[in-house]
């Protein structure tokens, strides 16, 4: 073999296992569609409410038994017209405790994503206080933070049914002029 043709069979090489990464990552990674610009995981707004509406139950609406849930990210509109005051969803921030007390949503549990992710007992009084098929909404900075998409993926390895992520978070949810409160994290809704 000719130093030319090695190269050319190293470089095939790299391409190859290039392509079957990036297919085991799609394979494995809920988020890779969200990645390329489609959202897979998103609903109507009468969809949510009928999610919402079956927050009483066992199982999320449309969920099979045995299946894994999803986390399912929501948009404002969605989070104020279905979510926002309802007595079976909960607001869960994720940031860190500093950037809570200086501003969340009214009624939102404080749970630092970051914190959890090292003290698997972080926040475990909250979280057994908080019915498991209930809705709950996390969220974090917005933009690019990714604390809520961890957090929400923490919730359903823990037994929660009915978890989604509010992308705009709490840049978006200032900027929209929605309510909020100031101060130390409190035990719940």
């Amino acid at each position: 073999m000719t130093r030319n043709e090695g190269i050319r069979e190293l470089l095939w090489l790299m391409v190859l296992g290039g392509v079957l990464g990036a297919g085991a990552w799609f394979a494995t990674d809920p988020d890779f569609a969200s990645a390329l610009g489609t959202n897979a995981n998103t609903a109507t707004v009468g969809e949510h409410r009928e999610r919402l509406a079956g927050a009483g139950s066992s199982e999320a609406p449309g969920e099979d038994a045995g299946s894994i849930p999803l986390v399912t990210k929501v948009d404002f509109n969605t989070v104020m017209t279905v979510y926002f005051g309802a007595d079976n969803a909960h607001f869960i921030d994720a940031r860190d405790a500093g950037t809570f007390e200086a501003g969340h949503v009214p009624g939102a549990i404080h749970l630092d994503a970051e914190r959890l992710d090292v003290d698997e007992a972080h926040g475990q009084a909250k979280l057994n206080a908080l019915p498991r098929q209930h809705a709950v909404v996390v969220y974090c900075s917005g933009g690019n933070c990714d604390l809520s998409m961890r957090l929400g993926r923490n919730l359903i390895a823990r037994g929660f049914r009915n978890v989604l992520v509010y992308e705009g978070g709490w840049s978006e949810w200032v900027a929209e002029g929605a309510p909020s409160e100031e101060g130390a994290a409190r035990e719940g809704k």
